[in-house]
């Protein structure tokens, strides 16, 4: 009765041992299925996010090339714009250098012609000399006027050009000035889009931070877990040895048993003619 009991139990051991066994094998099965999915979605995000950060520093460098070219730019309008205004500086004082000789001219302080009209005529005394001295005074005058004439067209042309000149100049600054001013607008769009650029890189190397983080516990999580059941799937040396001869037996007289059937089959079948 006691052995009828105890072999009774061991079924009933034997059958929850088996179904634990199953519903175990099917949980870690589940298990480990999650665990791969969630790392494989760990993974993508990682590389997304990685693509992403890949983008946003290629476009911080054409940024930031743009920036300087930008500055380089600005930096020679600026020169260009100095060398205009010691450029006109340097005009506007030709330019009264010589209104200055004008006035000279005008008010007579070149050369007074009435006092060399004077002495000459204090020193002629008969009239064939005074006749004589009027005719190279007159053609002194002429002389005089034609080289004064001369002088004053010479001094137009200067002036005109002079102001022909500054008005280029003026117009080249305008130009100039007209550029750096958009350059200095562009340059703020780019500092800008510095700034967003710099922004999405703090964004996506936080969350790549996190997803990485979060990633290497689940990864550690799934190790010390392997591990765990790894250590626990030891056996004794007694439960090896059980194991091993019981399977060797289960072998054998499935092999005696497939054996036995074949020659059976072969007694039951008729002779053939």
């Amino acid at each position: 009765m006691d052995i009828e009991k105890k072999s009774s139990s061991m079924a009933e051991e034997n059958h929850s041992a088996g179904e634990r066994a199953n519903s175990m094998l099917n949980e870690f099965q589940l298990l480990t299925q999650t665990f791969r999915k969630a790392l494989l979605f760990k993974e993508n995000v990682r590389n997304s996010l990685d693509r992403k950060r890949v983008e946003l520093k290629r476009q911080e460098r054409e940024n930031n090339a743009r920036l300087q070219t930008l500055e380089n730019n600005i930096r020679i309008y600026s020169l260009n714009t100095d060398r205009i205004v010691q450029n006109l500086e340097e005009l506007d004082q030709k330019e009264k250098n010589i209104k200055q000789s004008y006035e000279k001219l005008l008010h007579g302080s070149a050369e007074n012609p009435a006092e060399a009209v004077l002495a000459m005529s204090e020193a002629g005394g008969t009239g064939a000399a005074t006749h004589v001295t009027l005719d190279s005074l007159i053609k002194k005058r002429k002389d005089y006027l034609d080289n004064l004439d001369k002088s004053f067209k010479q001094m137009d042309a200067e002036l005109l050009s002079i102001e022909t000149l500054r008005q280029e100049i003026l117009f080249a600054r305008d130009e100039i000035l007209n550029k750096k001013e958009k350059a200095l607008l562009k340059k703020e769009s780019i500092l800008e889009m510095g700034e967003k650029i710099s922004e999405g890189l703090e964004r996506v190397d936080s969350e790549l931070g996190k997803s990485i983080n979060e990633e290497q516990m689940m990864t550690e999580s799934l190790r010390d877990l392997l591990q765990r059941i790894a250590d626990s799937m030891e056996l004794t040396e007694e439960t090896d040895r059980l194991l091993f001869s019981t399977l060797t037996a289960a072998e054998s007289k499935n092999c005696y048993e497939s054996a036995n059937a074949s020659v059976l089959d072969d007694e039951a079948s008729p002779p053939t003619s």
